[in-house]
């Protein structure tokens, strides 16, 4: 390589690296960092009227049926906006996401293909984002599946 082709190489990576460093005037202030604002709170409540507390259930499909009411989606949702989701869990695994269609609803799901046995059915009504309210918006029910 020519010292002329060094020199323009040289001067080339030299403004490209000025460039990349950016102008030397006054900095700019920082943003602020995201504040860790805590969850908002919910008025709301659930109750799992089906399956009852301890009940035995005779199939390997568990039907739920939830009632959320007074679902509020907080301060931060547009009020056109889903109050939120019913997320259920059995035996600490979600099996169902569904959205929360207003402020008082009535949801049924069907959970098929249940082993037989004891089991732990966990509903939790959440913002708009998946998140959880503070404080928590959830209830529990034990029940037993066994065959016919």
């Amino acid at each position: 390589m020519t010292r002329r082709a060094r020199a323009y190489l040289t001067a080339a990576a030299l403004v490209l690296s000025c460039a990349a460093c950016g102008h030397h005037g006054p900095a700019a202030p920082a943003s602020p960092a995201p504040s860790a604002s805590p969850q908002p709170a919910s008025h709301g409540r659930i109750v799992i009227l089906r399956p009852a507390n301890g009940q035995v259930i005779r199939t390997p499909t568990l039907h739920v049926k939830v009632r959320i009411t007074a679902a509020s989606p907080g301060e931060t949702v547009a009020p056109q906006a889903l109050p939120g989701w019913l997320h259920l869990y059995v035996d600490g695994k979600i099996v169902s996401i569904q959205p929360v269609p207003g402020r008082n609803s009535m949801m049924d799901h069907a959970i098929p293909l249940l082993r037989p046995g004891r089991h732990l059915l966990r509903a939790e009504f959440v913002q708009p984002n998946h998140l959880p309210w503070r404080p928590s918006v959830a209830t529990t029910v034990t029940f037993t599946v066994r065959g016919p």
